[in-house]
């Protein structure tokens, strides 16, 4: 008769639910499942099944328990799907498990023997039968434990020295590392810092220049120009007056030897009706390209 079967008709037998959503005949006890011996479920295992596979129960929790001798035994039961593969140990720890086991068979009187030495007094029978007293150093015992414990040592140095030097080579990449960025962020803030005032420069001269476009198209053409920052216009000469004591007083107040090699010109002026006036001035536009010219000498 199947598991299936036989676990339907036995008083107590239930169906379990399982991890996966399988229904298994078990019971429930102590708020876990519980499985007669040879009838749990496949998909759960005990720990020494699971260390004969090379697995670990990788932190979980008992799922289910498994009983025999009419409930007298148990052992818990482990989700195989949550295992995890048991790590190898390396060499060194191989061989410090092997020289751990082997100085539980040192005798401390007579040395190494082929039985576990008593625990309190690290004598073997034969020893402890004779009524020996151990003594600390001198004995074969002690040598070996001394030897395999000064082997330890110059292999614990040895590693130490190796980590030390890991973690110094760590410690110098990260200050290299701060260095670069310290280094990046001052090249970065210098050329940051001259790119601004390059554009603080460029927006001046943009905006002295669109003033200065602005109040020349307000101005008329052939109209006397008020030169920037003194308030004052250009001097004109009385009705009558000739060209050439015009362009005199025009030398003598704009500080211009020679008005044709700057592009000024004397030029008769007129009122807002075209009409001339019998008085001599310099041309609007030359003027103020005149002026264009000065003030972006002295901003650049």
């Amino acid at each position: 008769m199947s598991a299936h079967n036989s676990g339907d008709h036995r008083h107590g037998v239930e169906w379990v639910q399982l991890w996966d959503g399988r229904r298994w005949p078990g019971r429930i006890r102590g708020g876990l499942p519980e499985f007669r011996f040879g009838q749990a479920p496949p998909g759960l295992s005990t720990r020494r099944q699971q260390r004969e596979r090379g697995l670990s129960r990788g932190g979980q929790e008992p799922f289910a328990r498994l009983t025999w001798k009419r409930d007298q035994r148990f052992a818990w039961l482990y989700v195989d799907e949550r295992a995890r593969t048991k790590r190898t140990p390396s060499d060194k720890q191989l061989a410090a498990v092997n020289k751990a086991l082997a100085a539980r068979k040192v005798c401390a009187e007579c040395g190494p023997v082929d039985h576990f030495v008593r625990t309190t007094d690290r004598l073997c029978g034969e020893c402890h039968a004779a009524g020996v007293t151990p003594t600390d150093g001198g004995t074969a015992g002690w040598r070996a434990v001394q030897a395999w414990q000064d082997e330890n040592a110059g292999d614990g140095a040895e590693h130490n020295a190796h980590t030390d030097a890991s973690a110094a080579a760590k410690r110098a990449a990260t200050a290299l590392t701060r260095a670069t960025d310290r280094i990046d962020s001052r090249h970065t803030r210098t050329h940051q810092t001259g790119r601004d005032e390059e554009l603080t420069r460029w927006h001046r001269r943009r905006n002295r220049t669109d003033s200065r476009r602005a109040d020349r198209n307000r101005q008329p053409a052939r109209h006397l120009v008020e030169r920037e920052g003194s308030g004052m216009t250009t001097p004109t000469t009385t009705p009558g007056t000739s060209p050439n004591t015009a362009a005199a007083e025009l030398r003598a107040y704009y500080g211009c030897r020679d008005l044709e090699a700057r592009g000024l010109r004397a030029v008769p002026a007129s009122d807002e009706h075209g009409q001339p006036t019998g008085q001599v001035a310099i041309d609007a536009d030359a003027f103020c390209d005149w002026l264009d010219d000065l003030y972006q000498e002295d901003g650049d």
